[in-house]
């Protein structure tokens, strides 16, 4: 079976559990990159997990190899990696928020159509009411 090859970006507090999944519970990924500001911090989060290539962001995001980027940074950068990662061609899964506007939230939405590229954030809904579409 092919394997999606992945690229997270943040290997911060919460970025554990994804390395965790993506290299070891689901069966079709596999994280080949991983890049942080901190390089010392993605270096250990690639030894720790068997991740093959310590990039820059930049890197990551032009490596033909990547299909999926995995967005962990902080909000405030949320809407940057996205919009770099869509414009590269890369399906987007980003952490909560988006984005911290909705403008912002609205053009990667657009751009994703644009690219025809897939483009998810990870949010806990408190109710029903909370999965209504905020864009449509």
């Amino acid at each position: 079976m092919r394997k999606v090859k992945v690229g997270i970006v943040g290997c911060g507090n919460i970025s554990s559990i994804y390395f965790e999944n993506l290299n070891g519970t689901f069966v079709n990924t596999e994280v080949y990159a991983c890049s942080d500001l901190d390089k010392g911090r993605a270096e250990q989060a690639a030894e720790k997990y068997g991740v093959p290539h310590v990039w820059t962001t930049e890197q990551l995001l032009a490596s033909e190899e990547i299909e999926i980027v995995v967005n962990l940074t902080t909000p405030n950068f949320h809407f940057d990696v996205c919009k770099q990662a869509l414009l590269a061609d890369k399906h987007v899964y980003v952490e909560k928020p988006l984005s911290l506007s909705l403008e912002n939230g609205t053009e990667l939405v657009r751009l994703a159509r644009e690219k025809t590229c897939s483009l998810a954030a990870h949010q806990i809904l408190s109710s029903e009411a909370a999965c209504k579409p905020a864009v449509s």
